[in-house]
């Protein structure tokens, strides 16, 4: 069992300016505010981190920058090396690897689950541990627990990251693979995803709650379910009041309300929504004071 695949992994953002210029000052700042932070540490590149509109050679700059310092800081580091070809998606991991990362993840490629299988066991090749990203609102692919199953006994193959509604699959692959680390996806699942015996959590959200996620990761172990479904509802009813105009849209104008201009570049998979001031100042407060209450709990 490898415990350092477990807890909180933050999801960090990949910001960009008004011209979609990655910010890497902008980057280097919010990895060192969060590495202050209890997290486990961070998964760079992915879907909040803008992975699939960033270049190539982005990529590596954010690799570059990153992992590093998340060495230094004895904390994980998992790069999302997805959505891109095969090729150059071995490249990514092998670069990731070369800069000290613990390990790759990805997204398969559309298409079949034995095309996925070709996929993973390639980057496996590399020799650093996979993590399979199961997300089949993005990918179009949606598996049985045998689909499942044969991709995580690829040799190499270390766990898997479940961004769905169906979180009894965690359940399913905790038992027949308890050896194997399972993270939980979806933000408004993250209690469910645990309750099914998920080892961590890899949500957007922990970007903006790291304590909060921390807190309810830390009931949970310590058997404190009560309080850690109340802490949850608390939070799923601030999601709840996101979702009004968007999940994604209220996070990045959250971001950039804080600090960060923008964090997904166009396009993106959502119309553009117009929030008013007002609804997003309330939801900002509502945010930073649920993030400080989550410490008392």
């Amino acid at each position: 069992m490898s415990a350092w695949l477990s807890g909180i992994l933050v999801p960090i953002v990949t910001p960009c300016d008004r011209q979609e210029n990655l910010k890497l000052d902008l980057l280097d700042s919010l990895a060192d505010e969060l590495l202050k932070k209890p997290v486990q540490g961070l998964y760079i590149c992915g879907g909040t981190g803008d992975g699939g509109q960033l270049t190539l050679d982005e990529r590596r700059q954010v690799s570059r920058l990153l992992l590093p310092k998340l060495k230094r800081a004895r904390k994980t580091a998992i790069v999302h090396v997805g959505q891109v070809n095969l090729r150059a998606a071995v490249s990514l991991a092998e670069h990731a690897g070369s800069l000290g990362a613990d390990a790759v993840a990805a997204i398969p490629p559309n298409g079949s689950w034995d095309a996925a299988g070709v996929y993973y066991r390639a980057l496996a090749g590399t020799g650093l541990p996979v993590i399979i990203y199961y997300i089949p609102s993005l990918t179009g692919l949606r598996a049985n627990f045998a689909d499942i199953a044969a991709l995580l006994e690829i040799p190499g193959v270390e766990g898997i990251k479940v961004s769905d509604w169906n979180v009894f699959m965690i359940s399913q692959i905790k038992a027949a693979y308890p050896e194997r680390r399972v993270f939980t996806g979806y933000d408004e699942m993250l209690l469910y995803g645990l309750a099914c015996g998920a080892d961590g959590i890899i949500g957007t959200w922990a970007q903006i709650f790291p304590g909060l996620y921390v807190r309810i990761f830390s009931l949970v172990q310590q058997g404190e379910w009560a309080t850690a479904h109340a802490l949850f509802k608390k939070f799923a009813a601030f999601l709840a009041e996101c979702w009004k105009y968007g999940a994604l849209p209220v996070f990045e104008a959250l971001m950039s309300s804080r600090g960060t201009p923008r964090c997904f570049r166009q396009p993106t998979s959502w119309p553009a929504v117009s929030i008013p001031p007002e609804v997003l100042a309330a939801l900002d407060t509502a945010a930073a004071e649920l993030e400080a209450e989550a410490a008392s709990w």
